[in-house]
């Protein structure tokens, strides 16, 4: 019984897996061991190839040939302190977590954005779980550039976040962090965002308000 119990288990587990990640991405995590150290050519060569993974994501192939979108790279204008300064650009830019920039294509008639994201395991606070803390940052910094290209020369500052954790986020996946502008005026501005598998699951949803300081007074 007991034995039975733990296998119950074990397929619950997996279930649960299967449903949000594919059996690539669980093969990859198990199997990948010690991970290169940021600056070596060994980092160079695990980013390499994660930049060709993402190149050849379909998502991504049909962003490329879609007008609306002008595609960017995350952190691409910053200069190195700002980079240090900045947690995901700085920290988490290392193998194993944010190990490449992510893609970023921006809608600027819409006011929207689809950011295609590596996590890896470095980011778990549970085996295998993204942390929320690393999501929430992910969403807040995308929302964020929507303000701001809805302040024009503006830094948008957050005056309200909410998010709502509706699954598990597993980790050495490509994610989706979308955002749209919902409503916007002189003073602030509302916008919604999702984190999403490739296949389109919601992980995360997040609802966010941000106002344009210089406007204030």
């Amino acid at each position: 019984m007991a034995l039975a119990g733990r296998y119950l288990g074990v397929t619950a587990v997996g279930a649960v897996i299967g449903y949000f990640a594919s059996p690539w991405t669980v093969l990859k995590y198990a199997t990948e061991h010690e991970l290169p150290k940021k600056g070596t050519l060994a980092a160079a060569e695990y980013n390499a190839e994660l930049e060709a993974d993402i190149q050849d994501l379909s998502i991504v192939k049909k962003l490329k040939a879609d007008k609306r979108y002008k595609m960017v790279r995350s952190w691409q204008n910053m200069n190195a302190d700002e980079l240090e300064r900045m947690f995901t650009a700085g920290t988490l830019s290392t193998p194993g977590a944010l190990s490449i920039p992510p893609l970023v294509f921006v809608d600027e008639e819409d006011k929207s954005t689809v950011a295609v994201v590596h996590c890896g395991r470095l980011l778990t606070g549970f085996p295998l779980i993204i942390h929320g803390g690393v999501l929430g940052t992910l969403l807040e910094e995308a929302l964020r550039r929507i303000a701001i290209l809805n302040f024009k020369d503006d830094r948008g500052v957050v005056s309200r976040l909410t998010l709502n954790y509706k699954a598990p986020t597993l980790a050495h996946q490509f994610l989706l962090v979308k955002t749209h502008t919902e409503s916007a005026d002189n003073k602030k501005v509302s916008l919604r965002g999702t984190v999403e598998t490739l296949q389109g699951k919601t992980l995360v949803k997040a609802q966010g308000q941000f106002a344009s300081p210089s406007r204030w007074f």
